[in-house]
């Protein structure tokens, strides 16, 4: 199952990834897309990627004048999820943007329920283990700094070892490409962020 890791009550992978977006009712009053983009624009025929999108619905119908399109909203990090800034704050920003504008967020290509999703680990035990040797606090003692910059050269290594040529996609050009697409699937050329 596609998740964000956590015990996600929506199955993702019941949703096809499509070009065109196709909108499921999901969680409550949302709805939730896969949109499929080329894993490398450069190269649209290529391998693909599948974004999951969860949007509140503009509180205007899309046919009327006053409609005005979707925001979209990613919480950056790199690694946030969308999907979960929009189900956690999503009526809070809708109350800001008023009633012209679907909200729209979305998990960046890698991140939580988007595929392919990026793990330097062969299981979810060995993700577990690193993470629980993790320094938390930097200059706690003499050797802190020496840790972190030991575990960074050991997951950068990883990455290296463990890429199944994804890595290289994964990055803000595609990312930002990814937002245009999603805007143009709504009907719209420019984007709103």
């Amino acid at each position: 199952m596609i998740s964000n890791g956590d015990n996600d009550p929506f199955d993702w992978e019941k949703i096809q990834p499509s070009a065109e977006l196709s909108w499921h009712d999901c969680y409550k009053d949302f709805h939730c897309a896969r949109f499929k983009v080329p894993l490398n624009h450069s190269e649209p025929e290529g391998k693909s990627a599948a974004i999951a999108l969860i949007r509140l619905h503009a509180g205007v119908g899309a046919q009327s004048d006053d409609y005005r399109g979707p925001v979209l909203f990613n919480p950056g990090g790199p690694g946030g999820s969308g999907v979960e800034l929009i189900l956690k704050r999503g009526r809070h920003l809708a109350t800001i943007l008023g009633p012209q504008f679907d909200v729209v967020g979305f998990d960046p290509r890698g991140v939580a329920r988007s595929v392919p999703r990026v793990s330097y680990y062969e299981s979810a035990v060995e993700r577990e283990l690193w993470e629980l040797s993790a320094v938390h606090e930097l200059n706690y003692s003499n050797h802190d700094l020496g840790d972190t910059w030991g575990r960074a050269l050991i997951t950068s290594r990883l990455a290296r070892e463990r890429d199944d040529d994804v890595l290289g996609h994964i990055n803000a050009d595609q990312t930002a490409r990814d937002m245009l697409k999603i805007t143009e699937a709504h009907g719209f050329e420019k984007l709103k962020y």
